[in-house]
């Protein structure tokens, strides 16, 4: 699907209706709640990341939706 690993590309999930909802809410979707801290967002799940945590800013969320959203509008 042209993304890294398992994950599919950004140009294959914006083909989806609901796409900006997702990308807007990946991190309190399942697996994200475990690997994602959003500043001001409690911390939902105590289970154990088997990949080191990062950390994100509703902003950086909003750029990474902006941007996706160009490659839908380029295809």
């Amino acid at each position: 699907m042209g993304g890294i690993g398992n994950s599919p590309s950004f140009t294959w999930m914006v083909k989806s209706a609901d796409w900006r909802e997702r990308f807007q809410t990946f991190y309190a979707r399942r697996p994200h709640p475990v690997f994602v801290r959003v500043p001001g967002y409690a911390r939902w799940s105590n289970v154990e990341p088997y990949y080191p945590p990062f950390e994100i800013l509703l902003s950086e969320i909003d750029l990474i939706t902006e941007y996706a959203g160009s490659l839908q509008t380029a295809n």
